[in-house]
């Protein structure tokens, strides 16, 4: 099976400085079959997952949300 999802993020006014963090993030999955595009609009940031398995899905959005997550409460500091 295979499984994708887009999703789109607004940050405001912080869309550019998330996307320019985000996608120097070095989403390192090891031997498993996952893939996320990363695209930026001005108006949001869209992120597309690929992968093989629910298992390797879960992995990667929780990978992502945690990325977010660093991000976010960095900029608060």
């Amino acid at each position: 099976m295979k499984f994708s999802s887009e999703f789109k993020f607004d940050f405001k006014d912080d869309n550019e400085l998330f996307f320019k963090l985000i996608s120097e993030e070095d989403f390192d999955f090891k031997n498993k079959d996952i893939s996320i595009d990363i695209e930026f609009s001005g108006d949001f940031l869209k992120v597309i997952i690929f992968t093989n398995s629910l298992l390797d899905f879960k992995i990667a959005i929780s990978s992502l949300i945690k990325s977010f997550e660093v991000i976010e409460k960095s900029l608060k500091c």
